[in-house]
């Protein structure tokens, strides 16, 4: 009765969708076991009442229920020995705040546990928290790592401590998963075709982005000495390789994303010229931004292939066809005077016979050169 009437707050219909034998049995079993986790409770006209021990995906309002797994749980004390809340909005963020703020602190300082009771049940909430971290920044876009520890100490010494180096281990199989989705998304996401040189840049920036905040993460001072309390207190070799090997392919990753943005910076100012100034600006444009082309050909490591050049040498001569396309349209181009017409008409032929020039002028310089001739 205690727990149904706290139920009422989602809305009109709980009682009704109330199901003794399913939802009463979730319950007893939160109520029953000492060392339970979280409970969760959502409703909606159509779903009806859900009770789960994970936060369900998407509702407006969700009520939890966290026990003390130091007490067992009687009529006369189910007030006091469970805590209740109810979050509202963005369910995973409001419930982020309040786990990290009020009930982490309050339950990891709790000094009243059997030590069994403590570690299996904070062990648990190590996870619930690691899982609950990744899916409110997951829903903005983010990777954020879930760190259990604020302040590692002593590597050395935290490596004897077979309770810590535990909890570590389950904490670097989640980043180590973390991790290599972050790589295989990235392995997986292309430019569409249509897109302009702009675009080329705005997707190694993005990339680029993703990438550095996750490698930066793993290189904040104390998750560095998580893992090297890992190297030296953990038996598990194989959990230390598959981290090692998931971080490698992120570095090598996010290095050349770097690389690209910073070289492929230097041509945006051309590209801009491209795609928003007239004819007369594109013809100014060609020569400079060809030499800055070469120059990133030249010392570029990602950009002195056939394969990824040749595409953004593609997507440059599709936005400058565009742009002729829009300058000569013939049904605007009869009704402008005769040598308004001509005049409109040279200048976008110039601008094609410029960009045809421009490029083999360029291309033999990069033959003559020596460096992988075309």
């Amino acid at each position: 009765n205690w727990f149904k009437a706290r139920l009422s707050v989602l809305g009109d219909g709980v009682e009704e969708s109330w199901k003794a034998k399913e939802h009463g049995q979730v319950v007893s079993e939160f109520l029953s076991l000492v060392k339970s986790g979280p409970l969760f409770a959502s409703f909606d006209a159509e779903a009806g009442l859900k009770l789960s021990r994970t936060v369900p995906a998407q509702y407006t309002q969700l009520l939890f229920f966290v026990r003390d797994p130091n007490k067992f749980v009687t009529p006369l004390n189910i007030a006091s020995v469970v805590n209740f809340g109810l979050v509202q909005g963005n369910v995973t963020d409001t419930l982020l705040k309040l786990m990290q703020g009020l009930y982490m602190p309050a339950i990891l300082s709790n000094k009243s546990w059997p030590d069994s009771v403590k570690k299996e049940f904070t062990g648990q909430l190590h996870k619930f928290m690691a899982n609950l971290t990744e899916s409110a920044y997951e829903a903005k876009g983010q990777t954020v790592l879930y760190i259990p520890v604020d302040d590692i100490g002593d590597a050395h010494l935290a490596s004897k401590d077979k309770d810590l180096v535990q909890q570590l281990e389950s904490t670097l199989i989640h980043w180590t998963r973390q991790i290599k989705e972050v790589v295989n998304n990235q392995d997986n996401s292309e430019l569409g075709e249509d897109a302009g040189p702009l675009a080329e840049i705005e997707f190694w920036r993005a990339r680029n982005a993703a990438l550095a905040s996750l490698f930066e993460q793993l290189n904040l001072p104390n998750v560095k000495r998580m893992i090297q309390v890992l190297e030296m207190g953990s038996i598990d070799t194989n959990l230390i390789l598959a981290f090692k090997t998931q971080f490698n392919e992120l570095t090598k990753l996010y290095m050349e994303t770097k690389d690209n943005v910073k070289f492929l910076t230097t041509l945006e100012r051309h590209f801009k010229n491209i795609s928003s100034g007239s004819l007369t600006s594109i013809l100014d444009t060609l020569p400079p931004m060809m030499n800055a082309l070469r120059m990133v050909w030249i010392i570029s490591r990602n950009y002195s292939d056939d394969t990824r050049m040749g595409s953004l040498f593609e997507r440059i001569a599709n936005e400058i066809a565009d742009k002729v396309g829009q300058e000569i349209d013939v049904q605007v181009l009869f009704k402008l005077p005769p040598q308004e017409a001509i005049s409109k008409i040279d200048l976008a032929k110039n601008v094609l016979v410029q960009w045809h020039d421009v490029y083999l002028q360029v291309r033999e310089k990069i033959e003559m050169s020596g460096r992988d001739a075309r």
